[in-house]
């Protein structure tokens, strides 16, 4: 999952290619689906790279005053994180302070115990106007149902479909 902003070029053919960066490495990437509305896209790639577990929906109604990190995949130690606090969260989204420059565009935004609670974007602007230092991030409930079209939702535990 990523900032559509940073890969919009990606969905007019053809278009430039696309590439996750995390450290020295350059993982060629494919454009999947995309909401320009909540500037959310998905990538996939050919290797396998580690998957962050989603935050559950109670871990995030919780998030009201909690600590998230935007990380970015370049810095000395692999990684950069920005830290910052939830300062509201509703249906399109939650407002954060973690800082959000070019580098940390289409990261994740991790809770403090690592869980995947949104993406960071420097052009997601639900109220029609950006917030300044007081960033926006796209609400990802129900991402499966708008991104992937999946039957059931993807269960955030175990990252597959669920049944019944």
């Amino acid at each position: 999952v990523t900032s559509y902003t940073l890969v919009k070029s990606g969905t007019i053919a053809p278009g430039p290619g696309i590439e996750l960066i995390k450290g020295e490495d350059r993982i060629p990437a494919t454009l999947w689906s995309w909401d320009p509305d909540r500037d959310l896209a998905i990538v996939v790639v050919d290797v396998e790279t580690p998957r962050l577990q989603f935050a559950t929906d109670a871990e995030l109604t919780s998030t009201l005053g909690a600590r998230v990190f935007a990380i970015s995949g370049t810095g000395g130690q692999g990684a950069t994180a920005s830290p910052g606090t939830v300062l509201d969260r509703s249906q399109i989204g939650f407002q954060h302070t973690a800082a959000i420059g070019d580098l940390f565009n289409g990261g994740p935004l991790i809770s403090s115990d690592g869980k995947l609670v949104g993406v960071a974007s420097t052009s997601y602007a639900p109220l029609g106007f950006r917030g300044g230092d007081v960033r926006f991030a796209p609400d990802l409930t129900g991402l499966c149902a708008r991104l992937l079209n999946c039957a059931d939702p993807v269960d955030p535990e175990v990252g597959e479909e669920s049944g019944g």
